[in-house]
C-alpha cells in the first residue's frame, strides 16, 4: 500500500512538473532564426545564395579611389579621441549586418543564428566557428563579452548610451553569448548589439583602450595596408576573409583595394575627379552638382553624371540651437530663428531647387506628425498639458515659408520681430535687446563646410533685419569636433543620418542622458516629457505603440523650436569614371558602391 502511495505522489509531481514547464515553454516562446527584423518578416529565407541587388559572379581585382574632404588623425573608429579616418567601417565584423533593401532587417555575420524570446527580454548570438581575426586566430565569445564592455564603457561616449539597457553580457559556452535586457520588448536593442564592431580581447587586454589611436588587428573583409595622418588611407581585401563565401557578402566587396586622398576643399576635389585623380563622389552641394560637371568627358561618356533615387527617409540636417546659452533658454528667440530662415528662396536661388524642406524630425515616414493630434497620441499628449505649449492642442504645427517670394519673406521677419517683442525684447539705436542680458542680442554659428556660407549669410541677413547680430565662424573639420564635442558654440550645423526606425537612436539626440560631453544632444534638451515619451518609445510593445509616441515626440520637439530644419533629398547625385560594373538592380537603401566591381 505504501509503495502504491508512493508510485501515485511521484507520477503527481511529475504530472504538475510537465504542466509547469509546458506553460512555462508556452509563456516564453523562443524564437531561433538567421536573422532579425522590427516589425516585419525577413525577405530571405535561412537558405538564400545573395542578395538580389548583387551581382554574385562580380570579378574580384582593381582598385577603387575616393577622396575625403577634411582631415583625420586617427584610425580607431570608437573612440571619443581624435579626428576618424573614413572608410573604417570596411575593416570590422560584426554580429549581423543589415540589408540594403528591406528596412531593419538584419542577417548574421559572425553570428550563425540568433535566440530570443518572444518579450525580448535577452538575446543569444550563436557564433560561427570559423570567424578568424586577420592574425588567423579564432574569433570567440569573449571577444563579444570584451568588446561589450570596452565600448560602453571606454568607447565613444553615445556606446554608453545606446547600451544602457543591456544590464548583463555573460558567455554561456566558447561560442555562445547571451545579453540580457533591463527592459523587455526594446525592438532596437538587438540590432544595435548586432551591428556593434568587434573588437579583439588579446590585443587589449595591457592597452588603454581610449587612448589608442593607431591600427589594431581587426577581422573584416578589409584591413588598413597603409596611411599617412590628414594625407591618405588604404585598404586592402583580405583574400583570406573567412566571411568572404557567406550569402551576405556573395558579390560584395569586389575592389582590391580602396583608396582615398585627403583634399582640404570640395572645389580641389571636383577638379581632382575630373583629371581622373580619384574615381568616384557622392556630390552633395547643388551649386557645384548644376555647375561644375560638364566637358568632354562627360561627353563622350567617360565620366558619368547620375541621379540615383533611394527610399530612405530623411535625414536630419538641422542648425541646432544651443540651450546651455541662456539667452537660447528663451523660446522667443528660438521661435524668431525659425521664421528667420527662409528656405524657399534658398532652394530656388542656391540650391537650383533640389532640396525638399524638412517639415518633421521624421520626415518621409509613418512616425511623422501631421494635422492635430488625435486618439491614443492625444492621451498621451494630456498627461503633460500643464507642460506644453497650447498650441500642441489647438494649432496643427507649419514650418514658415515665402515660397521664395520677398513679401512673404518680409512677413515672416515681421512675424519673428513681433514675437521678440511680446516677449520683452526692445529695439535700441536698430539693434534687439535682449531681456535677460540688456546686450544687444548677437550669436554665433560654427561650421566647418565653406558651401555652407551661402545659406548662412542669407540667414544672417534676414536676422540683421529684426536687429539680431549673427557672426559666422568656419573653423577646420578637427576644432569643429572638438567644439562640438564640448558644446561650446551658440548654433551648429549638424545631419544625422536617416531614422528607419524611430528608437534609442532618438535618445541620442534628445534625452537628458545624452548631454554629456561627446553626446549628440546638440540643443542641450532636458525636458521631462520629452525624456518620458523617448522612454516609452524605446520600450513600445507594438509597431502601433511607436507611431503613438514618435508623433507625440515630434510634435513636442517642433513646438519647442529646439532646432530649425533643414533639407533633404530623395535622390543621390553622383559622379565617377566609367570604369566600373553596377548590378542590374540598385537596392533601395543604400547608394550599394560596395557591390560595384572594375570592368577591366
Amino acid at each position: 500500500m505504501f509503495k502504491l502511495y508512493a508510485a501515485l505522489i511521484i507520477l503527481l509531481q511529475a504530472i504538475i512538473y510537465m504542466l509547469f514547464n509546458f506553460e512555462a515553454s508556452a509563456a516564453e516562446k523562443i524564437i531561433k532564426s538567421h536573422g532579425y527584423a522590427v516589425y516585419s518578416n525577413l525577405k530571405y529565407p535561412a537558405n538564400f545564395t545573395h542578395f538580389d541587388y548583387v551581382n554574385p559572379d562580380a570579378p574580384k581585382g582593381g582598385e577603387l579611389k575616393m577622396a575625403h574632404v577634411g582631415t583625420f588623425d586617427s584610425v580607431n573608429a570608437n573612440i571619443l579621441k581624435g579626428t576618424k579616418a573614413p572608410g573604417l567601417d570596411y575593416i570590422y565584423d560584426a554580429l549581423m549586418v543589415n540589408s540594403f533593401d528591406e528596412l531593419n532587417s538584419y542577417y548574421g555575420l559572425v553570428a550563425e543564428t540568433i535566440e530570443y524570446p518572444e518579450d525580448l527580454s535577452w538575446v543569444i548570438f550563436n557564433m560561427r566557428k570559423e570567424a578568424k581575426w586577420h592574425d588567423g586566430s579564432a574569433m570567440t565569445a569573449d571577444d563579444l563579452v570584451f568588446s561589450f564592455y570596452t565600448l560602453k564603457e571606454k568607447g565613444n561616449p553615445n556606446y554608453k548610451i545606446v547600451l544602457a539597457d543591456v544590464t548583463k553580457v555573460e558567455k554561456l559556452d566558447e561560442y555562445r553569448v547571451k545579453y540580457t535586457f533591463a527592459n523587455s520588448y526594446e525592438p532596437l536593442l538587438i540590432p544595435i548589439i548586432g551591428e556593434l564592431p568587434i573588437i579583439q580581447k588579446k590585443f587589449f587586454q595591457d592597452k588603454i583602450f581610449d587612448q589608442f589611436e593607431e591600427v589594431y588587428p581587426t577581422s573584416g573583409p578589409y584591413r588598413i595596408k597603409n596611411y599617412s595622418h590628414g594625407k591618405f588611407i588604404t585598404f586592402e581585401r583580405v583574400n583570406d576573409y573567412w566571411g568572404k563565401d557567406l550569402p551576405i557578402y556573395k558579390g560584395l566587396y569586389n575592389f582590391d583595394t580602396i583608396h582615398y586622398d585627403v583634399y582640404r576643399e570640395n572645389t580641389i576635389a571636383v577638379e581632382a575627379l575630373k583629371a581622373g585623380e580619384f574615381d568616384f563622389r557622392e556630390e552633395n552641394i547643388s551649386q557645384i552638382w548644376a555647375t561644375a560637371y560638364s566637358g568632354k568627358a562627360f561627353e563622350n561618356g567617360s565620366l558619368i553624371k547620375e541621379v540615383v533615387p533611394h527610399k530612405l527617409p530623411a535625414n536630419l540636417q538641422a542648425l541646432f540651437l544651443n540651450m546651455r546659452k541662456d539667452v537660447l533658454k528663451d523660446i522667443a528667440l528660438r521661435k524668431a530663428i525659425f521664421y528667420a530662415y527662409d528656405f524657399d528662396w534658398m532652394n530656388k536661388n542656391l540650391f537650383y531647387s533640389v532640396y525638399t524642406r524638412t517639415q518633421s524630425y521624421f520626415d518621409n515616414t509613418e512616425y511623422a506628425a501631421f494635422g492635430l493630434p488625435e486618439g491614443e497620441e492625444l492621451k498621451v499628449l494630456k498627461q503633460f498639458e500643464n507642460d506644453l505649449p497650447k498650441e500642441v492642442f489647438e494649432k496643427e504645427f507649419k514650418i514658415p515659408s515665402t515660397s521664395s517670394n520677398a513679401m512673404e519673406n518680409r512677413v515672416n521677419l515681421r512675424i519673428a520681430k513681433q514675437i521678440l517683442l511680446d516677449a520683452g525684447y526692445e529695439i535700441v539705436n536698430n539693434k534687439m535687446v535682449s531681456p535677460i542680458t540688456k546686450q544687444p542680442m548677437e550669436l554665433e554659428i560654427i561650421y566647418h563646410f565653406q558651401g555652407f556660407e551661402r545659406l548662412l549669410l542669407a540667414l544672417k541677413e534676414n536676422l540683421a533685419k529684426i536687429g539680431i547680430t549673427l557672426n559666422l565662424r568656419l573653423i577646420d573639420y578637427a576644432q569643429y569636433l572638438l567644439r562640438m564635442n564640448n558644446f561650446d558654440y551658440d548654433i551648429i550645423i549638424a545631419a544625422f543620418t536617416p531614422t528607419t526606425f524611430p528608437g534609442r537612436n532618438q535618445m541620442q539626440i534628445w534625452h537628458s542622458s545624452s548631454d554629456v560631453k561627446g553626446g549628440y544632444n546638440l540643443s542641450g534638451v532636458r525636458s521631462k516629457v520629452v525624456d518620458n515619451l523617448l522612454d516609452n518609445l524605446v520600450n513600445a510593445k507594438d509597431k502601433n505603440s511607436v507611431i503613438t509616441y514618435s508623433r507625440a515626440l515630434d510634435r513636442v520637439l517642433l513646438w519647442h523650436y529646439y532646432a530649425v530644419p533643414q533639407m533633404y533629398s530623395k535622390n543621390y547625385r553622383i559622379i565617377y569614371w566609367n570604369k566600373f560594373g553596377i548590378p542590374a538592380i540598385r537596392p533601395s537603401y543604400a547608394l550599394g558602391v560596395e557591390t560595384w566591381w572594375t570592368k577591366q
